[in-house]
């Protein structure tokens, strides 16, 4: 009895921590130094969405001094940026000595499976040699911008108010006019939904775009220097609202892919086809290019993609 429950006692224990291993997020150990991410982590992968942050720490202590040479960019991973970086802080242990204490946030940029990979840390202890450690590759799953949008609250009432039943009367002409009056009622109110049913469709997703798009405009990332990342989150917007709206898979598919697309649909107009070709090319330049993009220009196309949400009714076109 005492052997099954000592092993019932350590099972618990290891699940214990891991459950704390998985909330505390993820810590990588090189001898002194040390690099800890804040993350929910799932299946090894951290889980982040475009709109989220993500803070990490570097550590390292010497008996007697420490000196660390930063490397000039935190990262090269093309899925990420840095949002801001805190100046290096060196304190005293109590047991002698000093710790250096980097923190840095970090943002993804690109949706999908994106590996973080941090630069190497060099560093010197007391007296010692140069030492250079680095760091594994840690997975993630980045998702879109919009994540568990509540469309309940935005959906219009589309269904019909039942009739209220008819008094019964003893004379079948009574019966025969309240009956077809009440039919002609529903015939109409039917003919009516069913004309704005179509345009309806699509108001919750534009109310959720518009909104996502306001939300973009208050971060303002490209007066950050965070362009990619604010070219990223813009086009999975459109993309997003091109999904609800014309039920094609655009977020899983390339620029060209997607254009191909529309030009073989008959829902979006010619004149659509070329402002989203344009966009699209735009956002891939910044994303992908690098192309230089001004805080006004990115404005001007949150501009331009509000006055075409709020224009266009693609889903409309298809009725």
């Amino acid at each position: 009895m005492s052997g099954r429950i000592a092993l019932v006692l350590a099972v618990s224990l290891l699940s214990a921590q891991c459950v704390l291993g998985q909330s505390a997020g993820l810590v990588q150990k090189r001898g002194p130094a040390t690099l800890e991410v804040s993350a929910k982590l799932k299946d090894g992968h951290m889980e982040l969405s475009l709109s989220d942050t993500l803070e990490a720490t570097w550590t390292v202590a010497g008996e007697k001094s420490v000196h660390v040479e930063l490397p000039t960019k935190l990262t090269r991973s093309a899925g990420w940026e840095v949002l801001r970086a805190e100046a290096p802080k060196i304190s005293a242990k109590e047991s002698g000595g000093q710790t250096w204490q980097m923190k840095f946030v970090l943002v993804p940029a690109l949706t999908g499976e994106q590996l973080l990979q941090l630069e190497p840390l060099r560093f010197r202890i007391d007296e010692g040699k140069l030492e250079t450690v680095s760091w594994d590759a840690i997975p993630a799953r980045i998702s879109s911008v919009v994540a568990n949008a509540d469309l309940k609250s935005l959906r219009d009432p589309t269904s019909i108010e039942e009739l209220p039943p008819l008094e019964s009367d003893s004379r079948v002409l009574w019966w025969v006019l309240g009956g077809g009056l009440a039919g002609a009622a529903v015939c109409a109110a039917l003919f009516v939904l069913r004309k704005r049913r179509v345009v309806r469709a699509a108001a919750p997703a534009a109310q959720v775009a518009l909104r996502e798009l306001e939300r973009i405009a208050a971060m303002s990332l490209p007066e950050k220097g965070h362009v990619k990342q604010f070219q990223a989150m813009l086009g999975e917007v459109v993309r997003r609202y091109l999904e609800k709206t014309l039920h094609i898979p655009a977020r899983r598919q390339t620029t060209a892919e997607f254009l191909q697309s529309a030009k073989e649909s008959a829902t979006i107009l010619p004149e659509d086809q070329e402002f989203l070709r344009l966009f699209l090319e735009r956002c891939d330049l910044a994303k992908f290019a690098a192309a230089p993009v001004s805080p006004e220009e990115c404005r001007s196309s949150i501009d331009e993609v509000r006055a075409w949400i709020q224009e266009s009714k693609p889903a409309g076109r298809a009725g």
